[in-house]
């Protein structure tokens, strides 16, 4: 990956950023570990600009696009890792940060604006959004809380269920 993140793999399957020659365009290939044969390769406009989250058969990217438009379009993509799938897709006009955290039933991320965003992890359905102040990380989970860093030095604990702080 370009971001400075390293291939990911999962059950002998090896996911990572492949580069166009223009270097302005990007996708997602997926390789058997073993006989390195490519399995799927997915466009994803410019590149991929969030570490890709693995959870049994889904793997969860956050990509921008610079190609095609005169300001940057951002995509969060839930698809089968198996196949390269789009299962949903999320198009935004924030900044995506860092990595994803998932729980049972929803994917949490960060955004510039000191925002975090919880969506549905099967259908990608808007959950809730809570503004907490410039974020200094990524969500983290435990319990049924989010925890979020902030750049003025303070850990916000958000409610996985509704964003309401705790």
């Amino acid at each position: 990956y370009r971001n400075g993140e390293h291939p990911y793999a999962a059950d002998g399957v090896v996911y990572f950023e492949a580069t166009g020659p223009d270097a302005l365009s990007a996708s997602l290939r997926a390789v058997d570990g073993s006989s390195g044969e490519l399995l799927w390769d997915f466009p994803v406009g410019s590149f991929i600009a969030t570490s890709p989250l693995i959870d049994e058969d889904i793997i969860y990217i956050g990509t921008y696009d610079y190609l095609d438009s005169p300001t940057k379009t951002r995509h969060i993509y839930a698809m089968n890792r198996l196949t390269g799938e789009v299962i949903w897709e999320y198009q935004s006009d924030l900044d995506l940060a860092g990595k994803f955290a998932l729980d049972d039933s929803r994917l949490y991320f960060g955004a510039d604006g000191g925002v975090v965003l919880a969506r549905d992890a099967a259908t990608g359905s808007p959950g809730w959004t809570a503004r907490v102040g410039q974020l200094s990380n990524q969500p983290s989970l435990i319990g049924d809380l989010v925890y979020i860093g902030t750049k003025d030095g303070n850990l916000i604990a958000l409610n996985a269920e509704d964003g309401a702080q705790a």
